[in-house]
């Protein structure tokens, strides 16, 4: 492992715990930062971000094989630890948590939680800390050896997950349910190895004002919590119910295809993600009320966070857009030259 990959690595390992656990209200912060529990989330969401980022580079794979790596996290978080895949009504007042139960499997919920852990526990922490730490973005960011190391204390802290909830709440898996899980989550990792690269291919279409992707995110936050939740109460059918989450994959996937993504689209992915946790930075003072304290903390601080991240983003665009100008033009052509960092400045003011 290079010590210049250390910094991404420790960032990244913080803020996927942040990201998929906290942000989520479960646990409520009092839970989520007690010293033994916090532990456990940092190396049980950190370490699988890091294991599936570090799998897409080895594999030289795109987004898609990212969020396959994040269904797999998922499916051996929620089926080995939490049970929420096979534990009937787990969660008291969320009617979905039961709806669509059949031989053993809460089909809706597992399927709810496959979209929320591919994208919110590993996708969006990842993409956030690759636009934090562009340079390394393509990297390796461990050895074969600490690699190793890393995979081997995440299998381990998954075990004691599982005993955990077996002391706790009396939850052990029977064999059909583990053979379930492993082979749910073999079939996403298969599937994350093969894919190739360059799918879905994209259009050449040029990207519009970034501010339109948070809105593009925010409605797919919002579109995807409550339809979920409200599911149970309008589909005729849990079968039927079974291809909203296909059909939302679908949906966006054909709206963010349609445009060319790349060096230039740091903004609009960070807008993207910002719209993706709105759901959330909303939601966190009704958390708060219902007895989760502190969410409402949690949720302005994450929008504080984003916007200096923002701040930062624009100043960086700006230093390479002067950057690319410098290089145009000679010492002699000044006056072209401020003219140029003119038109950048004017340009990055429009994308306020």
């Amino acid at each position: 492992m290079k010590s210049q990959n250390l910094r991404p690595i420790i960032v990244l390992f913080l803020l996927a715990p942040l990201i998929g656990g906290l942000l989520s209200g479960s646990p409520p912060p009092l839970q989520f930062f007690y010293p033994p529990n916090l532990l456990f989330f940092m190396v049980l969401y950190g370490g699988g971000a890091l294991i599936a980022r570090e799998l897409r580079r080895r594999w030289n794979k795109g987004i898609v094989s990212l969020l396959l790596l994040g269904a797999a996290y998922g499916v051996l978080q929620e089926g080995l630890i939490v049970g929420s895949i096979f534990r009937p009504g787990i969660f008291e007042g969320v009617q979905a948590s039961f709806y669509g139960r059949w031989m053993g499997v809460n089909w809706i919920w597992t399927e709810m939680l496959i979209m929320y852990h591919s994208v919110y526990s590993v996708a969006i922490p990842v993409l956030l800390v690759e636009l934090a730490y562009p340079e390394r973005k393509y990297e390796r960011w461990f050895g074969n050896s600490s690699f190793k190391a890393v995979l081997a204390l995440w299998v381990s802290f998954l075990i004691i997950g599982c005993y955990s909830s077996f002391t706790t709440y009396g939850y052990v898996l029977t064999l059909p349910q583990l053979i379930f899980t492993l082979s749910l989550a073999s079939v996403f990792l298969y599937l994350s190895y093969k894919i190739p690269r360059g799918w879905p291919r994209f259009e050449d279409n040029f990207l519009p004002d970034p501010a339109l992707f948070w809105i593009l995110g925010a409605f797919g936050s919002f579109l995807f919590f409550l339809g979920f939740i409200f599911l149970p109460t309008f589909s005729p059918s849990w079968v039927l119910g079974m291809l909203f989450g296909p059909l939302l994959i679908a949906l966006f996937g054909f709206l963010l295809r349609r445009y060319k993504w790349g060096v230039e689209d740091e903004l609009h992915r960070l807008y993207l993600i910002g719209g993706a946790l709105t759901f959330f930075m909303v939601f966190s003072p009704l958390l708060e009320i219902s007895g989760s304290a502190g969410m409402t903390i949690v949720g302005v601080s994450t929008l504080i966070g984003l916007l200096l991240f923002r701040r930062k983003l624009k100043k960086r665009i700006e230093e390479r857009l002067m950057s690319e100008v410098v290089e145009e033009y000679p010492p002699e052509g000044y006056e072209e030259l401020e003219e140029e960092y003119v038109i950048s400045r004017e340009r990055i003011s429009s994308e306020k």
